[in-house]
């Protein structure tokens, strides 16, 4: 049986990064993924700025554009083009920009085993196994990476809880008029979607469009799309590579995330932006927490201490970020109405994707602007009167119980 210092199972931006950082600190490392790469992977593809402060290497080759701004809409009207002088964003593919993360973790020396998916994942006394189709492989630690549909948490952390969302996403050549105009921005609507956005990012030669909600309150996801190409004006475009996929967002903070000798990152663990559905910063944030930490206490590694690194550096953000969810989702013409009236305010969210800020910021900030505003205090207690009476009347049409 091979023995290893480190399993990690899913080789997504979580397993590659911590793969990679594990085999630099020294370790033996070995990684899975039921895939072979490059693989196509369906996502709007856009890195925050903030990204730069966890990478040690060069990401240029991969980068199709770069973002400084977006181009706002409110059900697919009231356009605001809000534009900050220094990027915000990167627009990737994911099928490249996966591959090389996973390069790097070979040119560390990690042995990576894509295309050989892990079935089932134990802990004994002392060590950790993952079995393939191929084989059983022993190790002293596990990290699961393995996405939203995670074996490592099924088996060790059945408790875990998330905020399920929906998204799909499809891509289309487009002529160079329409690039021109997505030039250095993104498109974003709110409004449209159900407790969500939808958006339009450029790509070379491409533009990758898409629509993400809330699973409870989007009632078809397909039909969701189809009514945002066509409210965009998108519909005579030929989409390729449409996917739906599941969005596992952040929601309860007593979730756990390490116990014995096992670690969840990423998606795997519901470590994705409660706001905007951001997992490729926090997938390789998580990581690099968990690297570092099992590297510093290797001899004794404390589950406790993995779990409370993961909980000061990551939960109260997303705690921050659920709620500004919460006021944009709930609320989606009171958050226009704010915009509208403070564009500086998207400039402050801004510093947040760039890494200068946090939520918590963010968060404030939108209080401080309703607070200055008698207008947006109206709105305010007028948006969640009409909330109230809406669902006060489709409850109505439920009809009396029957016992």
């Amino acid at each position: 049986m091979e023995r290893y210092d480190v399993i990690v199972v899913g080789l997504g931006p979580a397993g590659a990064t911590a793969a990679r950082l594990l085999q630099r600190g020294g370790l033996r490392v070995i990684a899975f993924d039921r895939e072979r790469f490059p693989r196509y992977k369906p996502c709007g593809g856009c890195l925050s700025k903030k990204i730069d402060a966890l990478i040690d290497f060069d990401i240029s080759g991969v980068v199709e554009h770069t973002i400084s701004g977006a181009v706002f809409t409110s059900r697919f009207e009231r356009e605001l083009t809000i534009l900050s002088e220094r990027p915000i964003g990167y627009m990737v593919q994911r099928e490249r920009f996966d591959t090389l993360l996973v390069e790097m973790a070979k040119a560390e020396g990690v042995e990576v085993r894509d295309g050989e998916g892990v079935v089932e994942v134990v802990e004994g006394d002392g060590h950790v196994r993952a079995v393939t189709e191929k084989g059983t492989y022993e190790g002293r630690y596990l990290i699961g990476a393995d996405g939203p549909f995670s074996i490592v948490a099924r088996t060790f952390f059945p408790d875990l809880k998330g905020l399920t969302g929906v998204a799909m996403e499809g891509e289309a050549k487009v002529s160079g008029e329409i690039l021109g105009k997505l030039e250095g921005v993104a498109w974003i609507d709110f409004g449209y979607v159900p407790y969500g956005y939808g958006w339009v990012f450029p790509k070379d030669g491409a533009i990758s469009v898409g629509v993400a909600g809330l699973k409870q309150e989007v009632e078809d996801i397909k039909e969701c799309f189809k009514g945002f190409i066509r409210g965009k004006g998108l519909e005579s475009l030929t989409f390729s590579k449409l996917r739906g996929w599941v969005i596992p967002a952040f929601n309860d903070t007593s979730s756990r995330l390490a116990r014995g000798r096992v670690a969840l990152v990423g998606d795997a663990g519901n470590l994705v932006d409660p706001f905007l559905g951001e997992g490729i910063y926090y997938a390789m944030k998580s990581a690099t927490i968990v690297a570092n930490e099992v590297l510093h206490g290797w001899d004794s590694i404390d589950p406790g201490r993995v779990e409370g690194a993961l909980r000061s550096e990551l939960f109260s953000e997303f705690e921050a970020a659920s709620k500004v969810a919460d006021l944009v989702y709930n609320y989606p013409d009171l958050w226009y109405s704010v915009l509208e009236q403070n564009t500086s305010l998207m400039e402050d969210y801004y510093r947040v994707l760039r890494g200068e800020k946090d939520y918590h910021f963010f968060l404030e900030d939108i209080r401080r602007r309703i607070k200055g505003s008698f207008i947006l205090w109206l709105k305010v207690a007028s948006s969640i009167l009409i909330k109230k009476v809406k669902r006060f009347l489709r409850a109505g049409t439920r009809g009396p119980s029957r016992r």
